[in-house]
């Protein structure tokens, strides 16, 4: 690789050669996926934390909400817990914009 294809341009930060800004947005993606992963599994914790703790431990505190609001707001926590994190492992999404391929974040691990 010479300096003139690893240039970037001064207002949008890409590269001058396309076959290195995908390689390396490719990169990226793949090194987030971890952290979006660990922090679906913490929601997940705290969802099912925050239930146990204010329908089993702290119950004589809540008394204007209801238990079965509280588990149904946890379980639809959970649930889209599961559907990001499925999708962190289906593959790239992929978004089309002004002639332009954009891969987010979403690449298999």
């Amino acid at each position: 690789m010479n300096t003139g294809t690893a240039r970037m341009h001064r207002l949008t930060l890409r590269f001058a050669d396309a076959g290195l800004e995908a390689a390396f947005a490719e990169e990226q993606a793949r090194k987030a996926v971890r952290p979006v992963r660990i922090v679906l599994a913490c929601l997940c914790a705290g969802a099912v934390a925050f239930y146990v703790l204010t329908i089993h431990v702290f119950h004589h505190v809540l008394v204007s909400v209801s238990p079965s609001v509280i588990f149904r707001a946890m379980v639809i926590t959970l649930a889209l817990c599961v559907v990001v994190y499925t999708l962190t492992h289906r593959g790239a999404i992929e978004v089309e914009g002004k002639g332009e391929m954009h891969t987010f974040l979403l690449l298999p691990a």
